[in-house]
């Protein structure tokens, strides 16, 4: 830990020089989904970073060039004190906030004026006023904000690893492998998800606009992979609650697994009182263990129901049905599933979406497993890499 504490001070010190001498390169502003509710207070996050963006994921980009691009990710050099400008897009209202020692800033504001209330995504301008940048547009961005119709039946939080994508979080070597050596396109996610999260997100009449929330444990720098990936596999976007990779005098992460999903969770509950939650997981972490604490916090007038993906062995199994039979005694319908399929059947059941939308999930789930066996054709050469890119992976 000394070893890393001291890393941290050299970054410090090496940011003291940039800020002194004006050293900044690539100034950008990395706004992330934000959230909130008509009425009350809206929230957005982001960070200040000196560092080129990823180029786009390419699904025939090798594992050499998938490698270098997330240790560059890891490797951002966030800006601590910088100050950045939001404005509401109608201009009528402007806010300021400074980022802290990681580079992360975070606004809360009430809007004067109500946004439309046909939309569902609401657009902020943010603009980086400290230190100045050599060129001002590079350096701004659009955030957006979500604001659930008040037609919206429930609220949906996943998780992402080993539920959505596939990532091996029980092995940490294999789930280390994974991140590193695959981009945006080449991640896999579980197949019918994207048709499962679409069904959930219509609801039981197939027309309305649920909110779809992400919790995971992967740092803060995967971000915009994990953008990426909704992209390139039509997942439904949502606010992405990520956790701080920070390095503190007994830990390297500033909050534990646990701990970090309780808390994102307990805050959306919070913001959306009218709402009911649809809880969603897998069997490798503690979810189940999460989810039944969640429950018995808030029982089944803010809780719906819980799906739980089944990644684990037979012995977890046990421990995760004996985990479902005291939420069902709560009162909360709770499913170990063994596929997409089967989570789609009974959330039908459950009058969470249609039959209709269920056929379509078992349908894109049986394509998609058709597809994932066929030949790739992407070529690995972490160990030849193509000439040209066998340099530092942290050169700019």
């Amino acid at each position: 830990m000394g070893a890393l504490l001291s890393w941290k001070t050299h970054r410090l010190l090496l940011l003291g020089l940039k800020w002194r001498y004006d050293l900044w390169q690539h100034l950008n502003i990395r706004p992330y989904r934000g959230f909130g509710r008509r009425g009350g207070p809206l929230h957005l996050r982001g960070r200040v970073l000196d560092d080129r963006r990823s180029a786009k994921p390419d699904p025939e980009q090798s594992t050499w060039r998938n490698a270098v691009n997330t240790l560059r990710r890891v490797e951002s050099d966030e800006l601590p004190g910088a100050r950045v400008r939001l404005t509401l897009e109608d201009g009528t209202q402007t806010q300021t906030a400074t980022t802290d020692e990681d580079g992360f800033f975070s606004f809360e504001f009430s809007p004067e004026e109500a946004f439309p209330r046909n939309r569902v995504w609401h657009d902020v301008r943010l603009e980086l006023e400290a230190p100045t940048p050599d060129d001002p547009e590079r350096a701004a961005d659009t955030g957006h904000v979500l604001v659930p119709r008040a037609d919206a039946e429930q609220a949906v939080v996943s998780d992402l690893d080993d539920t959505v994508i596939r990532t091996g979080a029980t092995s940490k070597l294999q789930m280390a492998r994974i991140v590193l050596l695959n981009n945006a396109s080449t991640r896999v996610p579980f197949p019918g998800v994207s048709a499962l999260y679409r069904a959930l997100q219509e609801g039981s009449d197939a027309e309305g606009h649920n909110p779809i929330f992400y919790v995971s444990s992967s740092p803060w720098n995967l971000y915009e992979m994990f953008q990426g990936f909704f992209k390139a596999h039509d997942l439904p976007v949502g606010p992405i609650f990520l956790k701080d990779y920070g390095i503190t005098t007994d830990r390297f992460f500033k909050t534990g697994h646990a701990e970090h999903k309780l808390d994102r969770i307990q805050r959306l509950i919070e913001t959306y009182p009218e709402l009911r939650f649809i809880l969603i997981g897998d069997s490798g972490q503690e979810d189940p263990e999460i989810y039944r604490r969640l429950v018995g916090e808030h029982g089944p007038e803010r809780i719906r129901a819980v799906f739980i993906r089944d990644v684990t062995s037979p012995e977890r199994d046990t421990e995760v049905h004996a985990i479902a039979r005291q939420v069902e005694r709560m009162g909360v319908p709770m499913t170990l599933a063994k596929d997409t399929g089967e989570a789609a059947a009974r959330a039908a059941e459950l009058g969470l979406i249609t039959e209709d939308a269920a056929d379509t999930v078992r349908d894109a789930m049986r394509r998609e497993e058709r597809e994932k066996d066929a030949p790739s054709g992407l070529h690995e050469r972490l160990l030849d890499p193509p000439d040209g890119e066998a340099r530092s992976v942290f050169s700019r």
